[in-house]
Order: structure tokens, then sequence, then C-alpha cells
């Protein structure tokens, strides 16, 4: 699929299925923003932006929290 010129924030990103999620993103072409409430989420981040040659953000926070949520 094609995702160029598309943002997408995927939750639980770091890894197993939220990574295999962002990585499907940025393979078609998106800006992929990855958050987790691990701090891995930032290698995770920027090892899909070196492989995809996408650009790409890592955020630590919970969609449990309404402020870490607003943050996104």
């Amino acid at each position: 699929m094609e995702f160029k010129d598309k943002i997408a924030l995927v939750t639980g990103a770091s890894r197993g299925i939220g990574r295999c999620i962002a990585e499907k993103f940025a393979k078609g072409g998106a800006t992929v923003i990855l958050a987790d409430v691990s701090d891995s989420v930032n290698q995770t981040a920027k090892e899909i932006a070196d492989q995809f040659k996408v650009k790409t953000r890592g955020i630590v926070g919970s969609v449990a929290n309404e402020k870490d949520v607003k943050d996104m």
C-alpha cells in the first residue's frame, strides 16, 4: 500500500505486532510516530527510519493517560 505524504501514529510500537504495523506504514512511505510505554520505542523509531528511509519519531507514553494522549 502507498502511504506517501501520510502520517501514521502506532501505539504499542516498540515490539511485536505494533512494531510490525509501524514497519508496514514505513514500507509504504508514511511518516511514522511510534508510541509506547517503554523508552525502547526511541531505538525502534531509529531502526525503522534507517531501514525504510522515512521520518519517524518515538514517543514514550500510555494511551491510558489522558495527558500522554494529548501530547501524542
